[in-house]
């Protein structure tokens, strides 16, 4: 690699605050900004974790890492934590706040006040305030500085029962471009990272509610996968340095494209004509059907049709009678060049059984 090219993204002499550091998401963060040169500050509300955190960085990196534990849920605590890493490094220059809960799946109805509170307090309220108080560091030792908010893909599109979740994570990414246009003055950029599907304790941790929850997470993007943590390094490096200088008040989603696919799906899935579409669609991938185009012709009639290589198959009636064709594939991509929807999988395609051929679907 050009040595131009490594300059952008290193990291060295610089100082970076990681919460929610000693796991998931914000464990692999924290390695990542230290492994580009960073020095990092390991967040977390278990002081042995955050140790054990910072032990293992700098081992492996030879970068220094002080452990500081903090709730991001007291407001009172936020302060001590800046202090601490400005007395210890003497400067921030990135700030990462990637600590968040969702202890359960609570409807709009059965919603607590409790329960309300315990997630705005760590997952909106304590991201603020840590981030305002950052910010004046960062004026105060200039030039400029980084601060990431990591919220969620989810929060496009809500679902039931995580929305207090993914509410107050929207709210976050709008907070995120208020900060950053009342701080580019400063030059401070501010951005969002919102995270898709990811093999963290937060999604293991809802097997126990609903144990299929990571294997619909997986078919909701394009890529059918939950992704390693480890893949958030990329995104969150380039945030974090020289190589976004250009980039604020932006949302950057990371989620093998969860939200361009199926967000429009999610947000809509009460409404019939979509519902139709989704249920044709996995009517498909349930009688074994790898590649399927799915276009709505007009409300409770759904085509599919099944290439390359055979004869396209339809469900519903179409004022349309030339058959969809579909374009070859080789991965799975959305073919935005297309009408319609276009899933692709590698794979010989069966065809569709012959109870779902040439019949209208209604809900």
């Amino acid at each position: 690699m050009h040595a131009s090219l490594e300059r952008l993204f290193d990291l060295s002499g610089e100082v970076a605050i990681v919460t929610g550091a000693t796991k998931g998401l914000g464990r692999s963060i924290a390695f990542g900004l230290a492994r580009a040169g960073a020095s990092v500050v390991v967040a977390s509300r278990d002081q042995a974790r955050c140790e054990e955190a910072a032990a293992a960085i700098t081992a492996e990196t030879g970068r220094e890492a002080l452990a500081h534990a903090c709730h991001m849920g007291d407001w009172d605590a936020l302060p001590r934590l800046v202090e601490r890493a400005t007395a210890h490094f003497g400067r921030i220059d990135v700030l990462v706040n990637n600590a968040g809960i969702h202890p359960a799946s609570v409807s709009i109805m059965d919603l607590s006040s409790e329960y309300f509170d315990k997630l705005y307090h760590v997952n909106l309220k304590g991201p603020v305030r840590l981030a305002a108080l950052v910010a004046k560091q960062m004026q105060q030792q200039g030039p400029g500085g980084r601060i990431i908010n990591v919220a969620t893909v989810g929060a496009y599109a809500g679902g039931a029962g995580v929305g207090t979740y993914t509410g107050l994570k929207a709210a976050l990414i709008n907070f995120t471009k208020t900060m950053a246009r009342e701080w580019a003055p400063l030059g401070i950029r501010v951005n969002a990272l919102c995270p898709g599907p990811f093999d963290s304790e937060m999604m293991r941790g809802t097997t126990k509610i609903d144990p299929k929850f990571p294997d619909r997470s997986a078919m909701a993007t394009m890529q059918q996968r939950v992704a390693d943590c480890d893949e958030i390094i990329g995104a969150a490096l380039y945030l974090a340095s020289k190589a976004s200088s250009f980039t604020t008040a932006e949302d950057h989603v990371v989620a093998g494209g969860c939200c361009a696919a199926d967000s429009e799906r999610i947000a809509h899935e009460n409404d019939p004509e979509p519902r139709g579409l989704l249920v044709a669609l996995h009517a498909a991938r349930s009688s074994g059907v790898t590649f399927a185009m799915v276009r709505r012709r007009r409300p409770r009639t759904i085509d599919i049709s099944i290439a390359p290589g055979h004869r396209p198959q339809r469900i519903g009636s179409s004022d349309e009678r030339d058959a969809i064709r579909a374009p070859k594939a080789t991965d799975h991509r959305l073919n935005r060049s297309m009408p319609g929807r276009c899933l692709r999988s590698v794979g010989k395609p069966p065809r569709l059984p012959a109870h779902w051929r040439n019949r209208e679907w209604e809900p």
